[in-house]
C-alpha cells in the first residue's frame, strides 16, 4: 500500500514538474525553416533562406547504442510517423547562425509547432542532457526530462 501511495507521489510530482516547464516558442531570434532530412536523433539538415543547414540539436547526447532507435523517433516525431514528406516540415529554430560546432553544424532549440524537440527526445529516453553548449535558458525543462525519462525507465533509462 506504502509504494502504490509512493509511485503515485512520484508520478503526481513529475507531472507537476513537467507541466511547470512548458516549452512555449520564445519570441526573440527565431529563425524558421523547412526541414531536409534527419542525419541521425540529434542532427537535421534545414533549408533556411534557400540554403541549407546542418543543425545540431543542442542539450542533449544520444549515445551510441542508441543512434539508430533516436534517428527512427525524430523521423517519426518530425513526419508525423510518415504521413508527412520531410519537405513540407516547418521547423522554428531558436539559433544565431553563427554558434557552430566542430563538424559546421548550428547549435540550436528546434521546435515543430509547440512541441520542443529537444526536450521531447530527452523525455523519451532517446537522448543524455548535456547542457555544455546551452544558453541555460531551457536547462532546468531539459533536466526535468531527463529525470521523468529515468524514474519511467524510458529508452536509455530502461528496456524500451
Amino acid at each position: 500500500m506504502i509504494k502504490t501511495i509512493q509511485g503515485f507521489l512520484v508520478i503526481v510530482f513529475i507531472g507537476l514538474i513537467l507541466s511547470a516547464c512548458e516549452a512555449n516558442i520564445p519570441v526573440d531570434n527565431l529563425i524558421f525553416g523547412q526541414l531536409q532530412r534527419v542525419v541521425s536523433g540529434q542532427t537535421l539538415e534545414v533549408m533556411i533562406n534557400n540554403q541549407v543547414y546542418g543543425v545540431r540539436l543542442i542539450g542533449f547526447d544520444v549515445p551510441e547504442n542508441q543512434q539508430e532507435m533516436a534517428k527512427k523517433n525524430m523521423v517519426n516525431l518530425l513526419t508525423n510517423h510518415g504521413q508527412n514528406p520531410t519537405h513540407l516540415v516547418s521547423l522554428t529554430l531558436k539559433t544565431d547562425l553563427t554558434s557552430k560546432d566542430s563538424f559546421g553544424r548550428l547549435w540550436a532549440y528546434v521546435w515543430l509547432n509547440n512541441l520542443f524537440l529537444n526536450r521531447t527526445m530527452i523525455e523519451e529516453g532517446r537522448a543524455i542532457a548535456n547542457l555544455t553548449y546551452t544558453d541555460g535558458k531551457y536547462d532546468d525543462m531539459l533536466i526535468n526530462a531527463q529525470h521523468y525519462a529515468r524514474i519511467m525507465g524510458k529508452g536509455v533509462w530502461g528496456n524500451n
